[in-house]
């Protein structure tokens, strides 16, 4: 389970690494609060490694 769980936190800061290395790109959720894209993209990896990883994880 550790093993998955640090390929995905890996995976994820790679992306945010070349979305940082790229500039900001921030937009606001609907709560006002601030989101960048490199917080989308690491999301997207986590979320869809933790469902193949564990599908009867809800």
């Amino acid at each position: 389970m550790l093993d998955v769980l640090e390929t995905l936190a890996l995976a994820a800061g790679k992306e945010i690494l070349a979305v940082y290395n790229a500039g900001p790109n921030v937009t606001l959720k609907n709560d006002a609060s601030p989101v960048t894209e490199a917080d989308e993209r690491a999301e997207v990896i986590i979320l869809e490694g933790l469902s193949k990883a564990f599908p009867d994880i809800p």
